[in-house]
């Protein structure tokens, strides 16, 4: 068998290398985006849900009178934040 001759099957092998990793990888990519799909949408809607709860509870502690015995501000943005991660984590 001459050089070119081995060249060119090399080439080919190479090439059919190539070709086998690349699909093989845009399978690995498009499944590993289709098992992350759902949890990327479950986080946007709690993301959404915790805002518009926090909004709600801003609103409604600006609206309340302060008292002597009032947790300090970040005691009282921590328990908001619980309260709303609990709140929306618990809805269907």
């Amino acid at each position: 068998m001459n050089t070119h001759a081995r060249h060119a099957v090399t080439a080919r092998l190479r090439y059919g290398a190539a070709v086998k990793w690349c699909v093989a990888l845009a399978c690995a990519a498009y499944a590993y985006y289709g098992l992350l799909e759902p949890a990327a949408t479950a986080r946007a809607s709690l993301d959404a849900c915790v805002n518009e709860n926090l909004e709600q509870h801003s609103s409604a502690a600006g609206a309340a009178s302060a008292t002597s015995a009032t947790p300090t501000a970040e005691e009282e943005r921590e328990q908001a934040f619980s309260a709303a991660v609990y709140a929306c984590s618990t809805q269907p």
